[in-house]
């Protein structure tokens, strides 16, 4: 993907990991559109960098994620990146109680399918597109552990790879996900701008003929990004 010029969504980008990397891809000159549901985080999230765009969407509700896309498609037509990383860290955290079910459900997994299906179009139609999947990451920290949403993972990560294997013949569009960038829920906010944000220094990923394998070119070794059959 190309290193510049890009514009990307991230979910979830006003704390944590998600303003980590979009500070890292601001500062390389893209325009990098975040989400989120605290209107003061979103403008210490901007204050410092022009090429940071707060975006105000509750991507919890079906409303907020049918009007974060419209909005999208409607002012930002050139996006190409869409990096799914809604949910809220609920770790050490006693707001995990109070927060419905269904809330941690909507915005660790169903937001991400949801804003991928309505955005596929733009990007297909744009060039150097990709999808950039770190729910599992969020996920993890989101639900606390609880065995129904180890099951949410399973699933979310099985939509993206039924993705990445539909959009096998389109040449431009990738679909990458934390484990193919070697990230876990350990990792470190750092760690997983700096492997997010290497991705846009590689030169554009090759998806096999078969459509079974997807293979990129990372510091200078080829891995496997996934298997789809």
């Amino acid at each position: 993907m190309k290193p510049t010029n890009n514009t990307i969504l991230i979910t979830g980008g006003c704390t944590g990991s998600g303003l980590a990397i979009a500070q890292k891809l601001a500062n390389r000159g893209n325009k990098v559109l975040i989400t989120g549901i605290c209107k003061h985080k979103l403008a210490d999230a901007v204050l410092h960098n022009p090429n940071i765009i707060p975006l105000h969407f509750d991507v919890s509700t079906e409303e907020g994620v049918n009007q974060l896309a419209d909005k999208v498609l409607a002012e930002y037509p050139q996006l190409n990146i869409f990096i799914n990383n809604a949910g809220q860290d609920y770790r050490n955290s006693q707001i995990f109680e109070a927060t419905p079910c269904k809330e941690r459900l909507a915005s660790g997994y169903l937001a991400g399918i949801y804003i991928s299906e309505m955005l596929l179009p733009l990007l297909q139609k744009n060039r150097n597109s990709a999808i950039i999947d770190l729910s599992p990451v969020t996920i993890s920290h989101t639900l606390n552990q609880q065995p129904l949403f180890s099951e949410v993972v399973k699933s979310i990560v099985s939509y993206f790879n039924m993705l990445r294997y539909s959009l096998r013949q389109v040449a431009n569009i990738n679909i990458f996900d934390a484990v193919s960038l070697g990230i876990t829920e350990l990792s470190k906010q750092e760690t997983i701008a700096t492997r997010v944000s290497e991705l846009f220094n590689q030169e554009p990923f090759v998806l096999a003929a078969t459509g079974v394998e997807a293979y990129f070119h990372y510091n200078n070794n080829y891995s496997l990004l996934a298997e789809s059959n």
